[in-house]
């Protein structure tokens, strides 16, 4: 699970109010107790501190910052994605993260990493929407796409592969229905007035030996809620 967290807090480090654009991107691209940072915009242009100024609107654009920083396992899980070159596999993280979350307003991705680990500053032109942050926000909802897909995870694959068996049999079981009634339809219009009756009186009998029974409806659906993401 990644800390996201705003960038700026009052009353850190004595400050009242969030550092001015120029100021914070040229903070951003510094290397100082980092091993690396790297300012990337969109596109995944490299910036100087100067481009990225001039991306969010000059020096005195108003902007907000938000942090996501992963936990090990997930920067490992990130880095696993192209092993020959993890910068990148990163950087594209980052990067689709900063995109998804910014919508369309000017934005710069600040990357670094210390210590084996890395994490992300974006930096997005104009004020932070309300639901930005916290378990439901935005960035979190971004970040677990990002990490997780869209797809649903199955992590009970017994359940899953019982799921898809009940499933399969009952499509057949509709489909031999379906089959029994048309069957039925057929006989009776070829029969002759008086016969059809006797005609179709075989055809429920056999409906109901293909229905299902309690017992089978609910394996059915125990294993549909079986399938968890």
């Amino acid at each position: 699970m990644p800390i996201i967290k705003s960038g700026f807090r009052p009353g850190f480090r004595g400050r009242m109010k969030p550092p001015a654009c120029n100021q914070r991107m040229h903070y951003l691209a510094s290397e100082h107790d980092r091993d690396s940072a790297c300012l990337v915009g969109p596109g995944g242009r490299e910036l100087t501190p100067q481009q990225a100024i001039e991306a969010l609107g000059g020096p005195k654009a108003q902007f907000h910052e938000i942090i996501v920083a992963p936990s090990q396992e997930e920067c490992a899980v990130i880095r696993a994605r192209v092993p020959d070159a993890p910068y990148q596999a990163v950087k594209e993280a980052g990067e689709r993260i900063a995109k998804a979350y910014a919508n369309g307003r000017p934005y710069v991705l600040a990357i670094h990493e210390q210590d084996g680990r890395f994490h992300f500053h974006l930096a997005v032109a104009g004020p932070m929407p309300k639901r930005a942050l916290g378990r439901h926000g935005q960035i979190q909802r971004t970040w677990d796409r990002e990490v997780n897909g869209d797809e649903p995870r199955i992590q009970d694959w017994a359940a899953h592969c019982r799921f898809k068996e009940e499933r399969d049999r009952l499509r057949q079981i509709i489909r031999e229905q379906k089959e029994n009634e048309n069957q039925r339809r057929d006989a009776i219009k070829r029969a002759s007035p008086g016969m059809k009756s006797e005609v179709a009186r075989p055809f429920p009998r056999r409906q109901l030996g293909m229905c299902l029974s309690d017992n089978y409806l609910c394996a059915f659906k125990g294993a549909r809620r079986s399938r968890r993401f």
